[in-house]
């Protein structure tokens, strides 16, 4: 039917809703003195309460609302709440040294709360201007499809059984003595409990790993599609931001840099990628930037 007539869904709709004379209105109207009967409802059910009440257990009750106020009346006690002053402010940086695997990643464990944080970086210098517009994209799948054993369903449970969930972003490093070094690099993060490090790093290192990502050409397509809809759709919402990241785009290196990772540049090359349809040759290419990172 849609073949016959693409508008057949508009023109099966319209005479059921919008040219549908059957309606019912209904008219609510405000009780006007609707506070004062709840007010006598509430002094008649007091009065029934009390009238059960014994004499002494109207004393008690008496005793409670003394109490009470002089409780409220009195200086809150601020002794018990934690402080902070300026010397318990150490004056000199405390560094604290992680515990290394491999190259790129390391974890440290923090104190008394429990948790493990473990994070990834990776300095992407060479890459040619190609493999930096794709990065937006690759940060965008790398954490939404199926990797080592898992596809992209058994992935995410396994993520979320052990951790608070994995990230992948693209950062920027810069020289603060020249405007005009900006590298990019891509930081992968996640944390979790303690007792459970020894199942989080396996799945960490699958980000990593050579064979690890499964750069689906149909899978590509469904994350990219949805990413892009959705980065479309809040375009208006933060316009002013984009416009002022594509103006320093034009003053510095890392202006440059950030807006073809996060900037319209960004939207641009995700719309193309989706608009041209060929995911196999995406596919092949961010296979090939993969390995380049790693």
């Amino acid at each position: 039917e849609l073949q016959k007539n693409p508008k057949y869904l508009v023109d099966f709709i319209e005479p059921l809703f919008f040219q549908n004379k059957h309606v019912s209105r209904v008219k609510m109207i405000a009780q006007k003195d609707y506070e004062d009967v709840q007010t006598k409802l509430e002094e008649k059910l007091t009065e029934e309460k009390v009238s059960k009440l014994s004499k002494r257990e109207k004393l008690d009750i008496l005793d409670l609302e003394m109490e009470l106020e002089e409780e409220q009346l009195a200086t809150p006690n601020v002794e018990c709440l934690p402080t902070l002053s300026v010397s318990d402010i150490p004056a000199e940086k405390q560094s604290f040294v992680p515990s290394q695997v491999g190259e790129n990643m390391h974890w440290l464990k923090t104190s008394g709360s429990g948790l493990t944080y473990l994070r990834a970086m990776i300095q992407l210098d060479g890459l040619s201007k190609r493999e930096t517009e794709l990065l937006p994209l690759y940060e965008t799948l790398l954490t939404r499809i199926g990797r080592g054993e898992y596809d992209y369903r058994q992935i995410g449970v396994a993520q979320n059984l052990i951790s608070g969930g994995f990230s992948v972003k693209t950062g920027i490093l810069t020289d603060r003595n020249d405007v005009n070094v900006a590298t990019p690099t891509i930081d992968f993060y996640t944390y979790g409990l303690d007792e459970k490090l020894d199942e989080i790093v396996p799945i960490f290192k699958t980000l990593l790993d050579a064979d690890g990502p499964d750069f689906n050409a149909e899978r590509i397509k469904t994350v990219l599609n949805e990413a892009y809809s959705n980065a479309n759709g809040g375009i208006v919402g933060v316009g002013h931001q984009y416009s002022m990241a594509f103006s320093h785009s034009n003053v510095t290196a890392y202006g440059s840099l950030n807006e073809t990772l996060s900037g319209l540049t960004a939207i641009k090359t995700m719309k193309t990628a989706v608009e041209t349809n060929d995911f196999d040759s995406l596919s092949n290419e961010i296979k090939q930037l993969h390995a380049k990172i790693r």
